[in-house]
């Protein structure tokens, strides 16, 4: 997984990512772009959201895409 860009928002963060994996058993291969949005509290992950699309994990957290 790869961390293309981060977005602040204070409490929360938007994590674009660009994720590649291939499974051991099956050998299936993924290669998927996401948006995750984290919330953090006293400096620990508590919570994580994923979105398919970037704009809407921005629009859940009440900012522009």
């Amino acid at each position: 997984m790869e961390v293309e860009q981060i977005i602040d928002a204070g409490d929360q963060v938007v994590a674009v990512v660009h994720e590649r994996a291939t499974g051991r058993g099956s050998g299936l291969e993924v290669d998927q772009h996401l948006a995750q949005v984290l919330t953090i509290q006293d400096g620990r992950v508590v919570r994580i959201e994923s979105f398919t699309d970037r704009a809407d994990a921005v629009k859940a957290l009440g900012l522009e895409a």
